[in-house]
């Protein structure tokens, strides 16, 4: 049975918090009649992060699209749509274009997915959880808040690896290198992120504005790293036995 759009509406209201413009890639198509306006988006589900199709489950809204002049130059469609993998919905919305009616062009939808924030278990659950904040800080593009958070992880890995905490960050990263609980390379790595802490917890001569989508990406990069290195690899490391017998071959 076909819902209305403005059941579907509140469903996904129900199901995010987090809604904003997302023209990511998305494939419109036009469906039958072109005058009928019916379509359908093919890309990857926010819900289920699958390749599927999305088929309207509501009746189309349709808007004109005007020029300077009053004209109409296309028609601004909105449908709540499905998943055909998962059966969730969101909120389809594309461009038809007047003149060349079976032309169809993705604007955007609803909801923003939600981003993945699975970390490793081995990594200590207070740290994971300052770590996990980080990823989703970037992902809403909060640049400032997702460095800060990376260097709050990594200070409570050196407390947890073993270094005073009322040392400062600086000289905790520098005393596990002393002392061969991190390599060299480790080292360079936390202090990376040490400084890109810093650069957010000093305004306002911080520098912070030009905090880029590259430099949270690569903090983000080195801490993972840095966890992989100092917890997840040495758990791998000792679930690893090499020495257990071989069975018997058979004959």
């Amino acid at each position: 049975m076909r819902r209305a759009l403005a059941e579907v509406l509140e469903l996904l209201a129900c199901e995010t918090s987090l809604w904003k413009n997302w023209s990511t890639d998305m494939e419109a198509t036009l469906l039958g009649n072109p005058q009928e306006n019916k379509f359908s988006l093919s890309g990857t589900c926010p819900h289920c992060a699958r390749a599927t199709v999305f088929m309207t489950v509501t009746s189309v809204n349709t808007e004109p699209i005007l020029n300077p002049h009053n004209q109409v130059t296309g028609f601004r469609l909105l449908a709540g749509m499905q998943c055909q993998g998962c059966k969730r919905y969101i909120l389809g919305i594309v461009k038809r274009d007047a003149q060349h009616q079976s032309r169809c062009e993705h604007v955007e939808y609803y909801p923003l997915g939600k981003p993945n924030d699975d970390i490793s278990l081995e990594i200590p659950a207070d740290i994971a959880a300052d770590f996990k904040e980080a990823i989703r800080c970037q992902w809403i593009e909060a640049f400032k808040a997702s460095v800060s958070m990376c260097g709050r992880a990594l200070e409570a890995g050196c407390i947890n690896l073993g270094a005073d905490p009322d040392m400062k960050i600086r000289e905790q990263i520098d005393w596990l290198a002393s002392q061969g609980k991190i390599t060299a390379p480790l080292k360079d790595m936390a202090h990376k992120i040490r400084l890109g802490r810093n650069r957010g917890a000093h305004p306002p001569s911080d520098g912070l504005e030009d905090i880029t989508t590259d430099d949270a990406d690569l903090l983000l990069e080195f801490t993972h790293d840095f966890f992989q290195h100092v917890y997840v690899m040495p758990k791998k490391l000792e679930s690893l036995d090499l020495k257990r017998k071989a069975k018997t071959p058979t004959s």
